[in-house]
């Protein structure tokens, strides 16, 4: 029953999403997730284990030109500055192979992550028009998010191993339990943050439901960077949304979400094994964190001895070559990797252009002409916390495209809103600033013109 049920609303969400592209973006930023739920209910996507993703890129490239029909100027915004960067790394990585000590495993994770280069960072930012889109965008994640933790949560093919909520794909392969508890994680900070303006009960009842299925997703994954990072970007940003102008509210937000947290460890002795538990103890939380602190130590040191790494880089994946963890193929920590294995110039010029999307929220947060759209500025903003934290982690290049696509996607929505006066102001003024919560005369035209 629940494999009919999964195949059934994932059949719904693509028919969905050829008709709203927000519903397309969520299912792109849900892939992975997605995948393991098709795989666990259909023999077909085991057999064909590329199946699950090809009819993701498929219906995201169908409501891609759609909406190159529907938007006016669809490419302006496209190829911003922080794009540019991102493409850029991906450009100088290729030509890195032609040096790097780890040629063999470098090629790999080049070839294997270019179809998904084509998907997340050619086709997908064009799914997003404005804010109002973002908006659709957020509500549609959070509405197939909650449908997918559940039916992932109620499969009983889904099996607790090692500590993690994984299936059986092969004989020797199993599942990527990282992958769900992201989705869990993403879930989380969009059920806390997300504020619809409409039919506010229903969307608060939702709200909690996905909440609470992302908490039990992320913890039955194992997955204990997500449910801090997830934690953190949810405090970090809450103040904002709600405009507390107020120490002591702020600190009350704080504790109240510290009390979440304290409430999800303690359902965790529920929903958990003697394994899963483990994995929360303080010596191995210690003992992981060593690990990647030993991992970017390895590469840093070989860096730091090379002087002409310092200006062209070690090469993409030269931390298998340089690192004694022979089980580890990369260090798990992107920025540590882009500044030794891409050098230094091209690591300055990555945070400048994260120095740009930074600057984009800001500007857009502040100059939003409606509320809905101010509180989706900020969600956005919180979900590439949670991605920069969670690249930091067990981030690669080739599999950091929910962070970079994200971050893509604020520098055109900032871009195409300005173009289009979308903006009630344009400034760096404070964040949570008072504003009109709704868009002035002279901008319906403007806006209808951007969202139509």
């Amino acid at each position: 029953m629940i494999q009919a049920v999964t195949v059934g609303a994932f059949l719904i969400a693509c028919v969905l999403s050829l008709v709203r592209p927000g519903w397309a973006l969520a299912l792109v930023l849900s892939m992975y997730t997605a995948e393991q739920a098709l795989q666990a209910s259909s023999g077909v996507f085991v057999r064909f284990t590329w199946l699950a993703n090809l009819c993701i890129a498929v219906v995201a490239g169908l409501s891609a030109l759609g909406c190159l029909q529907r938007q006016e100027r669809p490419f302006l915004g496209y190829a911003n500055r922080v794009w540019l960067v991102l493409m850029g790394l991906y450009v100088w990585s290729s030509v890195s192979l032609l040096w790097t000590p780890s040629f063999e495993s470098a090629l790999g994770f080049t070839t294997w992550g270019l179809p998904y280069l084509i998907l997340f960072m050619l086709v997908s930012p064009l799914l997003i028009d404005g804010l109002d889109d973002l908006t659709s965008f957020l509500g549609a994640y959070v509405v197939w998010g909650t449908v997918l933790a559940l039916v992932i949560l109620a499969n009983p093919a889904f099996e607790i191993r090692d500590g993690r909520l994984t299936i059986s794909i092969a004989a020797s392969l199993r599942s990527n339990p990282l992958a769900t508890g992201e989705h869990g994680g993403l879930l989380m900070v969009i059920c806390v943050l997300l504020r619809p303006e409409s039919r506010p009960t229903l969307w608060t009842i939702v709200r909690v439901i996905g909440f609470l299925a992302g908490l039990v997703l992320v913890l039955r994954s194992g997955a204990r960077g997500q449910l801090l990072f997830a934690g953190v970007a949810s405090i970090v940003l809450l103040p904002f949304v709600q405009r507390s102008r107020n120490i002591f509210a702020y600190l009350g937000t704080v504790i109240l979400i510290s009390i979440l947290l304290v409430g999800a460890l303690l359902i965790a002795g529920q929903v958990l094994d003697f394994e899963g538990l483990k994995r929360w103890d303080a010596s191995t939380l210690l003992t992981g964190s060593a690990v990647r602190s030993s991992n970017a130590m390895d590469i840093l040191r070989a860096f730091a001895r090379d002087p002409v790494a310092w200006l062209m880089g070690l090469g993409f994946n030269a931390f298998p070559f340089y690192s004694p963890a022979v089980t580890e193929g990369y260090s798990h920590t992107l920025f540590v990797d882009i500044l030794t294995e891409l050098g230094l110039p091209v690591f300055l010029v990555f945070l400048w252009g994260l120095w740009i999307t930074y600057g984009s929220l800001r500007s857009v947060a502040n100059a939003a002409p409606t509320e809905s759209g101010r509180v989706s500025v900020l969600v956005l903003a919180a979900l590439l916390l949670y991605e920069v934290l969670l690249v930091n982690k067990q981030g690669n290049l080739w599999l950091a495209f929910p962070f970079f696509l994200l971050a893509a996607l604020a520098q055109r929505i900032a871009d195409r809103e300005r173009a289009f006066g979308g903006l009630v102001q344009d400034d760096f003024s404070d964040v949570g600033g008072e504003g009109d919560d709704a868009p002035s005369d002279e901008l319906e035209g403007p806006r209808a013109r951007l969202n139509g």
